[in-house]
């Protein structure tokens, strides 16, 4: 705050084999033992921002964070330039605008979620009896085969496990939905048996990560290797009735 701190050094020779103790006190705030980088005096540091302070051991000790000399203009130079770079992504905001605009992002992102989040149920209202008619006529066609539903555009879980509800009574299913790189699936079905040996050929076949119990199972894997694996693979491999290992 534009004060000066006045530093005085005091040496203590405690034995003749031991080096002199030093004592850095600087006037009016503290007197505590020097343990770093010895100057001859305060003024080389140039400057001393306190970051914050925490209290520690149940409240007993007062840990202080800070950064001293160069590292205050290094650390000064970067926060500006996220400043800036945050200004420009809200439209050109002044410094002092910032924490407001921010806050109002936040307010708009949780609105919109809940929006997408109420979009999506009705969405999977509309869906659930068409992927159940759909999953009907799949198993009349292939009695022993595997209905695959994938959504590159949109879903979660409870998307997925709504879904697969209204197609469990008629075939053993899959059903997933992409999420960036990774896609996450859900199996289920009216044979347990079906379903564990599907999850397990996921696992192995296309990078797949999870597992459940009885007839439903759940998991993630690579968006690409999943598709991949649905689209050209997993027929053959279904109808080959090949064993995965426990």
């Amino acid at each position: 705050n534009g004060g000066y701190l006045m530093p005085s050094k005091i040496e203590y020779q405690l034995e003749d084999d031991v080096p002199p103790l030093s004592s850095s006190s600087p006037t009016t705030i503290d007197s505590c033992t020097c343990c770093g980088t010895h100057v001859s005096s305060l003024h080389q540091l140039q400057a001393i921002k306190l970051l914050q302070q925490d209290l520690v051991k149940g409240g007993e000790v007062l840990r202080l964070h800070f950064i001293v000399g160069n590292r205050v203009l290094g650390q000064f130079g970067e926060m500006h330039k996220r400043e800036r770079a945050i200004a420009q992504d809200l439209g050109g905001a002044l410094p002092e605008e910032l924490v407001g605009r921010v806050a109002k992002r936040g307010v708009e992102l949780t609105e919109t979620q809940k929006a997408a989040k109420k979009m999506l149920a009705e969405i999977t209202t509309l869906q659930a009896p068409v992927i159940a008619a759909a999953a009907a006529e799949f198993a009349k066609a292939t009695p022993t085969g595997v209905y695959v539903f994938h959504s590159d555009d949109f879903g979660d879980m409870a998307y997925l496990m709504t879904l697969a509800t209204a197609a469990k009574p008629h075939c053993t299913s899959l059903l997933s939905f992409r999420q960036g790189e990774e896609s996450q699936y859900y199996v289920t079905g009216p044979d347990a048996v079906a379903v564990q040996r599907l999850g397990k050929l996921l696992v192995k076949h296309a990078d797949g990560k999870g597992g459940g119990k009885g007839d439903q199972v759940r998991g993630k894997g690579p968006a690409k290797k999943l598709k991949q694996f649905t689209s050209k693979s997993l027929g053959s491999v279904w109808d080959s009735k090949e064993e995965v290992a426990e």
